[in-house]
């Protein structure tokens, strides 16, 4: 709870790394909650230039070097870090082992360290090392069943003291840019996600989101449905097979995170989340 508090509600700038398989991002954020309306912008220190500006309600997503930009609209829950998914302690402990593991530091901060280990096959392991003062999420590792981090984030650098001004949540990615927008919501409402089912899932797994809403750059509309244990989400995307560019086929690995996809009818199915590719399979299999 002091985390996502933290995450949700402090004004803070800072640099945090992503590492995942042999890659190594580093990223500034400015985080902006005043009022109740939190908004904050990141953008890469290394490699190709790239900026995301989000919001509760949109995210923008700025790739100059490509002349291209998308806007999303949100309508699920999405947490990041340094926030989390979860927050039901009672839920997460049917599942998760959820022990402290003393203290350590980060970006010259005292810290607290908790480890939250999966108790079956189907979910990751997390380690996290919240700010002892303010709660802020400044370490979170993602471990597989050996224990080793699949993807590792930690702020090397962070103030929790700065004023964060207009200028700092503005784009500074240059150029015209041609949009293309995804997740609005289709006509129709929800009713088309309705009539998916998921026939297996992992325990402690329940649909917790049906959405409907337009593909990314395609007027077909697509289903949208979102699976969650508290602590992990799975996503399942269904859409006309007519309408699918380059569907994705059987099982792959993108670092932690596991895609599969199969038709179903006149139907493609693809379901992604950051989970073992155990999960990703059995749900995607039991889809109809």
């Amino acid at each position: 709870m002091r985390i996502n508090h933290a995450a949700r509600n402090l004004d803070y700038r800072g640099v945090f790394v992503y590492a995942h398989g042999a890659q190594m991002e580093t990223i500034q954020i400015f985080h902006r909650a005043s009022g109740g309306a939190v908004k904050e912008r990141l953008f890469s220190l290394n490699g190709k230039p790239r900026e995301l500006i989000r919001d509760s309600e949109n995210v923008w997503c700025y790739l100059p070097g490509r002349k291209i930009g998308f806007k999303h609209y949100r309508q699920a829950a999405e947490e990041s870090f340094p926030a989390l998914p979860g927050g039901d302690l009672a839920r997460i402990e049917k599942f998760y082992t959820v022990t402290e593991a003393g203290h350590s530091r980060v970006a010259g901060r005292k810290v607290h360290r908790i480890a939250i280990t999966p108790k079956d096959v189907y979910r990751y392991g997390y380690q996290l090392w919240p700010d002892a003062a303010s709660g802020l999420l400044l370490r979170m590792d993602v471990t597989g069943a050996d224990g080793r981090a699949l993807e590792k984030y930690m702020f090397t650098d962070i103030n929790t003291d700065a004023a964060i001004t207009d200028a700092d949540l503005a784009p500074g990615s240059g150029g015209d840019l041609v949009w293309v927008e995804s997740g609005r919501r289709a006509a129709g409402g929800d009713a088309g996600a309705m009539r998916w089912t998921v026939g297996a899932m992992p325990p402690g797994f329940t649909v917790t989101r049906r959405l409907r809403r337009n593909a990314p750059g395609n007027a077909a509309a697509m289903s949208h449905l979102v699976l969650g244990d508290g602590m992990a989400a799975v996503s399942i995307f269904i859409q006309p097979a007519a309408t699918a560019d380059n569907p994705l086929r059987g099982l792959h690995p993108m670092g932690a995170v596991h895609a599969f996809g199969r038709t179903v009818g006149d139907h493609h199915v693809t379901v992604i989340g950051e989970v073992p590719a155990a999960t990703v399979k059995m749900v995607g299999d039991s889809v109809h």
